[in-house]
């Protein structure tokens, strides 16, 4: 089934208030910003990765099918290095969807390359004592978010209809204080198609923001290697759960190990844990109760080897 992207087009106020008076969805143009963390602190002496051994990532990887084969994964951002050593292979197809440039050039927009980075986190290949979550999995790249860390609302629907005919997964490190009823109902369509849907919760220690908030979508939240919630993780009892995203070991654009922070982080591992199940055929995601409140810690930290060993779909 191909669903319909809405359509998009310049309208005066008269031609908005008579489509809205015939029952269309009108809405305007709007802005998302990217949901960067604390900025980036390059060339850290990290030789433990530990993400990977919080979630139990690194023995789901032992398992069969246990390191997210023949998944897709579409990563909504600032577009991808895919010279980098940690991906190549992996990008299976990208486009641009800014309003400038070239629709065929999905490289990264942003200098300290976000989009590359959660690219590695999610499905990096093994580099020393990094790997990424999903390393067998496959990516799709959409790029919407410019040189500033914003992206318009009509290039986010674009990158939308273009990854959910493509992919299993979407990950969206992006987000504002908008809401949108067209994009909540393109939400659902996609979700009741079988693709899941993850979106990064917020860095502000407030309330979700959108699309995290949006019922068709699964909000990820951050904790540190302790297990702790930072103090700019957003709190919300609409939380689903909490993965890895403080002070994030992860390779730059040198080779060098950087250390990265921000709900958009995590969603890398919640696309990298729900890749490993569907790959394994196992029934749901699985997770572990820290204790916390629900607005901290939703159903709790994502867990990849419970996940893996879930009953099976049969």
């Amino acid at each position: 089934m191909t669903l319909e992207v809405p359509k998009k087009m310049t309208l005066s106020q008269d031609q908005v208030t008579l489509l809205q008076n015939q029952g269309f969805l009108v809405e305007k143009n709007q802005t998302f910003f990217l949901l960067d963390g604390p900025a980036p602190d390059l060339g850290v002496k990290e030789t433990i990765v530990w993400p990977l051994s919080l979630i139990q990532a690194d023995k789901a990887h032992k398992l069969p099918n246990g390191q997210g084969q023949g998944v897709r994964i579409c990563l909504i951002d600032s577009g991808v290095d895919q010279n980098r050593q940690g991906l190549r292979g992996v990008i299976r197809e990208g486009r641009n969807f800014l309003a400038v440039g070239d629709p065929s050039d999905f490289s990264d927009s942003l200098s300290f390359e976000h989009g590359s980075m959660v690219a590695e986190l999610v499905s990096g290949q093994p580099f020393g004592r990094f790997s990424g979550v999903a390393p067998e999995a496959s990516l799709i790249v959409a790029k919407v978010i410019d040189e500033n860390g914003a992206g318009s609302m009509s290039s986010v629907i674009d990158a939308l209809g273009y990854c959910m005919n493509r992919a299993d997964i979407i990950s969206m490190g992006f987000g504002g204080e908008l809401k949108s009823e067209i994009m909540s109902t393109l939400f659902k369509s996609i979700k009741d198609r079988g693709v899941s849907l993850f979106a990064a919760a917020g860095n502000t220690g407030a309330s979700l923001v959108f699309p995290a908030n949006d019922p068709s979508v699964i909000a990820v939240g951050t904790v540190d290697k302790d297990s702790n919630v930072p103090a700019y993780a957003s709190r919300d009892v609409r939380l689903g759960f909490v993965a890895p995203g403080h002070n994030i070991p992860v390779p730059d654009k040198h080779g060098r190990l950087a250390q990265v922070s921000g709900s958009s982080f995590a969603v890398s591992f919640a696309t990298g844990v729900e890749a490993i199940r569907r790959s394994r055929g196992t029934a749901s995601l699985e997770f572990r109760d820290l204790g916390l409140p629900r607005e901290e810690q939703g159903a709790g930290l994502i867990d990849a080897l419970m996940t893996a060993v879930s009953f099976k779909v049969d």
